[in-house]
C-alpha cells in the first residue's frame, strides 16, 4: 500500500488555519498588554495610598497614648496645648512640660502641619528584679540605641529607665498571656532608685514620641522625637506622595485630614482622600 503525503491544498489549508490563530493570539497579546500599561499605574496608585493611609492610621490609633503625666491624664478639653516641643530630663520629676492633656494636638502653618504625642512602640512588664538586673516578659523590647529607652510605671520608681544587655526570646504582644514566664532578662539603668525599693510589678512602655506630620517637597512626613533623653535622634520618614495635606479640627479630639496623593508612577493620576480621627 502506498503511503499517501499531504497535498498543496491541504498544506495551504493548515498554513492560512496556523497563521489565523497566531493573530488571534498576538491580537489577545497586545490587547491584554495595553490593557495591563493601561491598568497598572492606577493598581499602583491605589496601593500607594492604601500604604500611605496605613501609616496614618498607626500613628493616629497610637495618638495620646503611654503619655507619662503629673495628674492621672485628666483629659481636659478647655487645657491649652504647647506649640513648643522641649526634651523631657529622665532624671527629672517634671513629667509634664506640655502640660497634662496628652491627647493635645496642634495644627499649625493654616493646617499643613500636626503634632501630637504618640507612644509607637513596644511595652512589657517586670515580674522579678535583683537590684539592676531584672526579670521581663517582653513584648518585644530592644536595648538598641535608637529604641532601649522606656518610662517604667512603678511605686517604688516612675521616670525614665534604659534598658542594656537585653537578652533574646522576645515574642510578639499577641503571644502573651497572663500565665505567660520570663522570657527575657535585662539590666535596667535607673537615675533615682530608692534604696531597698523592688521593680517587680512595673510597666514599661517605650518612650513616647513628640510627632510631626508635614508636607515637604511634594512628600507627606513624619519627624518623631523622643520625650526623653537617653534615645539617639530619629531621621525623618516619608510616609506618601501629595499634591496638598490639610488637617483641620472638628472637635477637641477630633480632626480630619484631607490628602491629595499623587502616584509616583503617574503623576498625573492624584486621588483625594478625607480621614476623621477621634479620640
Amino acid at each position: 500500500m502506498k503511503n499517501r503525503g499531504f497535498t498543496v491544498v491541504e498544506l495551504l489549508v493548515g498554513i492560512v488555519v496556523s497563521i489565523i490563530t497566531l493573530l488571534a493570539i498576538s491580537s489577545l497579546f497586545f490587547t491584554s498588554n495595553r490593557v495591563i500599561q493601561i491598568v497598572k499605574p492606577a493598581s499602583e496608585s491605589i496601593e500607594e495610598v492604601q500604604t500611605g493611609l496605613a501609616t496614618l492610621d498607626f500613628l493616629m490609633s497610637r495618638w495620646g497614648v503611654g503619655f507619662p503625666c503629673s495628674n492621672n491624664c485628666v483629659y481636659d478639653a478647655t487645657q491649652s496645648c504647647s506649640t513648643t516641643f522641649n526634651s523631657f530630663n529622665a532624671s527629672s520629676t517634671n513629667l509634664n512640660p506640655y502640660g497634662n492633656n496628652p491627647l493635645c494636638i496642634n495644627i499649625l502653618n493654616n493646617g499643613s502641619e500636626v503634632q501630637f504625642f504618640a507612644s509607637l512602640g513596644r511595652s512589657g512588664f517586670v515580674k522579678r528584679s535583683n537590684n539592676n538586673s531584672s526579670q521581663l516578659i517582653s513584648c518585644r523590647l530592644s536595648s538598641q540605641s535608637k529604641d532601649n529607652c522606656y518610662f517604667l510605671f512603678n511605686p517604688a520608681f516612675s521616670g525614665f529607665a534604659q534598658l542594656s544587655d537585653l537578652s533574646a526570646n522576645n515574642r510578639d504582644c499577641i503571644d502573651l498571656d497572663i500565665t505567660s514566664q520570663t522570657n527575657a532578662t535585662a539590666t535596667i539603668d535607673l537615675n533615682t532608685l530608692p534604696a531597698g525599693s523592688s521593680l517587680a510589678g512595673g510597666l514599661l512602655i517605650r518612650a513616647p514620641h513628640f510627632v510631626r506630620i508635614y508636607v515637604q517637597d511634594g512628600w507627606l512626613r513624619m519627624d518623631k522625637k523622643d520625650i526623653s533623653d537617653c534615645n539617639d535622634n530619629e531621621n525623618a520618614i516619608n510616609i506618601a506622595k501629595v499634591r496638598s495635606f490639610t488637617a483641620q479640627s472638628l472637635s477637641s479630639r477630633s480632626v480630619k485630614f484631607t490628602i491629595e496623593f499623587v502616584s509616583q508612577t503617574d503623576p498625573n493620576k492624584v486621588f483625594r482622600v478625607e480621614r476623621v480621627y477621634t479620640r
